[in-house]
């Protein structure tokens, strides 16, 4: 995600925080307002790009896979889902391969 300007960024941040920032840092900055701004955005660029890719799929994803077979009927897929407090399966094929998922939601 690249932002030209601030305006693009959902946070901004005004001339007016830069300098009180700046004011509460000790010691001498020798840099402006607009200098800071674009160190900020090259800082949030970077930022933004690093967390993108640190988290991955298998540190996130659901091992215990619950699941229907494509014979299963709707009202079981349903209370399978209601009691195990999700909301969508993945069905499966006789071979155990996945035909397709169901889910509450489009």
């Amino acid at each position: 995600m690249k932002f030209s300007s601030l305006n693009e960024c959902t946070l901004a941040i005004s001339d007016e925080d830069i300098i009180t920032a700046m004011k509460q840092i000790p010691g001498y900055l020798d840099i402006t307002p607009s200098d800071f701004m674009e160190i900020y955005l090259v800082a949030f660029n970077q930022a933004m790009s690093r967390l993108k890719n640190a988290i991955k799929t298998d540190q996130v994803m659901t091992r215990n896979v619950i699941t229907v077979g494509e014979d299963a009927s709707l009202a079981d897929v349903i209370k399978k889902m209601a009691d195990n407090e999700i909301s969508g399966l993945p069905v499966l094929k006789n071979d155990q391969t996945v035909s397709g998922i169901i889910s509450t939601t489009l």
